[in-house]
């Protein structure tokens, strides 16, 4: 693992942890937010309290599936979304964090999805 690896997940680890210190991490737990979305390179779901973020074969990637959970639910920037929501997305050799300004009905919004250990 090269330092800029090591300081991503070091950081990482530490965004984790104070996720689950922060009140909002237990209204995250159980929120109703659910979501159903297709996109060229990826499929996402979320019913509520457990979730896929499913992968498609790409350019730059193969065919895989990672179990969601939910970090973080925080109120949106005033006159572009209701929330924003954080995700980590887990499989055997890595993982996914996304991010989501989404709308209050769970079917509107925009994502940024950084994965690792291919780091795109």
């Amino acid at each position: 693992m090269n330092i800029r690896t090591k300081s991503f997940v070091t950081a990482l680890l530490i965004f984790l942890a104070l996720c689950q210190l922060h009140p909002s991490f237990a209204a995250a737990k159980n929120s109703n937010i659910s979501i159903d979305a297709d996109s060229e390179s990826y499929q996402m779901h979320w019913s509520g309290n457990a979730g896929q973020l499913i992968f498609k074969t790409g350019e730059y990637q193969t065919s895989s599936t990672e179990d969601l959970s939910l970090l973080r639910i925080d109120p949106g920037p005033d006159g572009y979304a209701n929330y924003l929501v954080w995700f980590l997305g887990r499989e055997k050799t890595g993982f996914s964090l996304c991010w989501c300004y989404m709308n209050a009905s769970g079917n509107s919004f925009y994502s940024w999805i950084y994965r690792y250990p291919s780091d795109h």
